[in-house]
């Protein structure tokens, strides 16, 4: 059965209570969680002062003891370890459990990283913490800085400092700066600088790897933001420069809640190796509402160029088209000798409306009226346009059985290099859930069909002189008609960073799928002369599409325009342009 994809494309479409968990089984005697959710407007970050002297238990006693007055009566949602072998790190592990079992407090979220060596005498071990407070703190939640890398500790934390200001962070609004470094000779200018250019921050130093080549020194930092970023999340690249496909300068957060997750290791440099990591690290944050392509920050620790270069090439598959901010350091080692690499990540939640056909908060009734529109459908690739097509789509409010229901009607363009095609669709005004659909073409093709909620029966024909062939099929639960997802979105209250989960269907395969769409902003656009503001949503989901983005209005034309972006690089381009309002 064949329905028109033309069709489709013109209808588009405080206390451990406070925050989530997800553990996975561990045979040690203290469950670690794999991932932790807190409230964005509440973190507090945090590092603990460098003990230069005593056993490795007493060092880390100091540390911790230290970190959980800081934190007064936040919740300390995670801990990142660095110390010297896989046998410390393992040794730390268990002296946190203790102290924590002791204390009678919720585990938090643990990252073992093996490093070279401290900057001071004696060191064995540097802990930060991040914890979760009664208050906000941030009330405009916070910004990730990437690791910034130069041969000079001043030179870094200079070009951190300009990342901060451009991206609209105050130096005072810094919380926390850790720098890893490759020579000793590099630490006294970096201290002197942070000291200087970050006075409110605290501050870690690990000599992460020692390099026999040319060293270098890699600062990040967090900040809190000031002014509140309306769609949520949004990643920032200096201006003027080359972003790297590999991360962003700095993601800024408003969204209300951030999930923190351990280091996964990576046994190996193969690709399924890694993928491993990943795959560990996906399945803890899902139950906790997250998803990779959401991610806001990544840490990678490095132990061969082997492992960095396949994180590089696997990452996409898990995060999508978003490029998150991101440090990426060699180290010394992890807490298992036999692991090449490990990730640690910051994924942002978002709100997530799942629009079922009963769900009230979708009324047709507060915004569609009957129009034409006009659509042209182009299609381009590196700038050429290699197709052109023209059609209307004329959409009446009417009864049907004494309820309102939109009635559209669909005709590809005489002059159109199209065959000339005809659909007519019924939806319900309210729900917008498709009630009788119709489609014909010039060589005889026919599709009928009636839809009773999750029930569907109809009729397909081939082709003139054809048999006509009935279908009769029951969707896993009522479902929007695919091509009419768009309107659907359109009749809701959208929210800046909002994902929308919807059931829809189609008649090539007989059940439903589930397809997500992110709110990621608006745009003022210039529509028959008057400036109108537009929501852009993006689908987020797996697909054939590379992108795809709808620009929505609350006015006719409604999808005044819809991008495309296909695998061979083309880009499908449908405008629609209001021809008239119907009385």
């Amino acid at each position: 059965m064949r329905v028109s994809v033309w069709f489709a494309l013109l209808c588009v479409s405080g206390s451990w209570a406070a925050f989530s968990q997800s553990v996975r089984p561990n045979t040690s005697d203290f469950p670690f969680p794999g991932a932790l959710s807190g409230e964005t407007r509440k973190l507090e970050f945090h590092v603990s002062l460098p003990a230069g002297g005593g056993s490795l238990q007493t060092q880390t006693n100091a540390a911790l003891k230290e970190l959980l007055r800081k934190s007064r009566h936040a919740a300390i949602l995670k801990l990142r370890v660095f110390a010297v072998g896989s046998d410390d790190l393992m040794a730390v592990r268990q002296i946190v459990g203790q102290t924590f079992k002791s204390r009678k407090k919720p585990l938090p979220v643990l990252s073992l990283v093996g490093v070279a060596s401290f900057p001071e005498p004696g060191q064995r071990v540097e802990i930060e913490s991040i914890a979760m407070g009664r208050k906000q703190v941030n009330s405009n939640g916070v910004e990730f800085l990437a690791g910034f890398a130069s041969p000079s500790g001043d030179q870094t934390i200079s070009g951190l400092a300009r990342v901060a200001r451009e991206s609209g962070v105050t130096m005072l609004d810094v919380l926390r700066v850790s720098c890893f470094y490759e020579s000793s000779t590099q630490v006294a200018a970096a201290k002197a600088a942070v000291a200087v250019t970050f006075p409110a921050a605290e501050s870690s130093f690990i000599l992460s790897y020692a390099a026999d080549g040319k060293p270098v020194i890699e600062c990040e930092a967090v900040a809190r933001l000031s002014a509140t970023i309306p769609e949520g999340v949004r990643y920032f690249n200096l201006p003027g420069s080359k972003p790297s496909p590999y991360f962003s300068r700095a993601a800024l957060v408003s969204l209300p809640k951030l999930i923190f997750t351990d280091t996964e290791m990576a046994i190996g440099d193969s690709a399924a190796e890694i993928r491993d990591s990943y795959d560990r690290t996906k399945e803890a944050v899902e139950p906790l509402g997250g998803r990779l392509p959401d991610v806001v920050m990544g840490h990678n620790y490095w132990l061969t160029p082997a492992a960095r270069d396949r994180h590089r090439e696997v990452r996409p598959d898990y995060f999508g088209q978003t490029v998150p901010a991101a440090t990426g350091v060699f180290f010394a080692g992890l807490a298992s000798p036999k692991a090449t690499a490990a990730i640690e990540l910051v994924v942002a939640v978002t709100d997530t409306v799942t629009l079922t056909i009963d769900n009230p908060i979708v009324d047709g009734t507060r915004v569609y009226k009957p129009h034409l529109v006009s659509v042209v459908d182009s299609l381009t690739k590196n700038g050429v346009v290699l197709q052109s097509n023209r059609a209307t789509l004329d959409t009446f409010v009417t009864q049907r059985n004494g309820s309102p229901v939109l009635r559209l009607l669909s005709d590809s363009s005489p002059e159109g290099t199209e065959p000339a095609l005809h659909t007519e669709a019924l939806l319900d005004l309210k729900t917008l859930a498709m009630l009788h659909y119709e489609e014909r073409d010039g060589s005889g093709t026919t599709l009928t069909a009636d839809v009773y909620g999750a029930h569907l029966t109809g009729r397909t024909q081939s082709g003139h002189g054809a048999d006509s062939l009935p279908f009769d099929f029951t969707l896993d639960t009522p479902s929007y008609f695919s091509p009419f997802v768009g309107l659907a979105i359109n009749a809701t209250t959208l929210r800046n960073g909002e994902v929308v989960k919807i059931p829809t269907f189609d008649f090539s395969a007989h059940k439903t799928e589930w397809h997500r769409y992110r709110v990621s902003g608006r745009e003022t656009m210039r529509i028959q002369g008057r400036k109108v503001s537009a929501w852009i949503i993006e689908e987020d989901s797996e697909g054939p599409h590379k992108a795809h983005k709808i620009w929505l209005i609350k006015d006719p034309p409604y999808f005044p325009l819809e991008l495309i972006y296909l695998p061979d690089g083309s880009i499908r381009r449908l405008e629609r342009a209001l021809v008239r309002e119907h009385p």
